[in-house]
This record gives C-alpha cells, structure tokens and sequence, in this order.
C-alpha cells in the first residue's frame, strides 16, 4: 500500500465520505438560513426554458413569475441546484424569496432537498466503505505480521 498513489489511497479512506457529509451539511445548512430569512409567495411557471447542461444534456427549467410583498413582479429561472422535474407552463408552484430580491427558489421537495441527501447518502457509503476497508486493512497487516 505504500507505493500506491495518493489519490487511489484517498479513495480507499473514508476522507472522501466525510467530505461529502460535509457538503452536505453545508448544503443543509445554507437552505436552512435561506429558508429562515426568505417570504414565502405563489408563483406561477410561465414557460419553460431549454438550455443545456456541461454534459451537453438538454434539459427544461422553469421560468416563474411572482408578486413579492411589495406589489412588484418578479421573474426568475430556477436553476439546477436540484432536481428540476415535472413542471409545466401555467403551474402554481410555492416560491421563496429573500427580502432584498437578490435571490428566489422553487419551494419544493426536490428542487430543495434533493441534492443535499443524495450527496450524504454517498458520503454515509463512502465513509462506512472507508472504514471497513481500513479495517480490513490492519486485519490483513496483523495477520501477515
């Protein structure tokens, strides 16, 4: 093992794991300020986008329209932070926004909570993968002692 590259070692660690738990907690923790301190409207999907993804994938994002506390109409694309499925044009959709307007998201399961949990449940395989391979490790390293 100790002529293996740093990289493949990092893999067979559960560092990657905890670092994506951390992420995740990250992610958790950000929405969870976000949503604290955001309003919460009904908007409207007025059309879908086409773009493409960095994997020239084509996908569909909705644009929303809303009316914010102070009567002002307000347009945005949500983006694909999460998962962005099954809208369609002239939908009702739960938006929350921050008070200064600088930024508004989709308020539902998916777009919001899809990405957090599917990168700690890869960190919560990675990590337990991490340690038991350690410990297959010392095992096999106690018995060829």
């Amino acid at each position: 093992m100790a002529d293996t590259p740093v990289l493949i070692r990092l893999l067979y660690s559960p560092i990657l794991g905890l670092l994506m738990l951390a992420g995740a907690a990250y992610l958790i923790v950000e929405q969870n300020q976000f949503r604290a301190s955001a309003a919460a409207v009904e908007g409207e999907v007025i059309e879908l986008i086409k773009t493409s993804t960095q994997d020239h994938d084509d996908v569909l994002l909705p644009k929303v329209r809303y009316v914010d506390k102070d009567g002002q109409e307000k347009i945005f694309i949500a983006d694909n932070e999460g998962f962005i499925i099954g809208y369609h044009a002239g939908q009702t959709v739960s938006v929350l926004y921050s008070e200064d307007g600088s930024d508004a998201r989709l308020d539902d399961f998916t777009s919001v909570w899809a990405i957090p949990a599917i990168t700690g449940s890869m960190g919560l395989l990675f990590t337990g993968f991490g340690f038991m391979l350690m410990r297959s490790r010392r095992t096999t390293e106690a018995e060829t002692s």
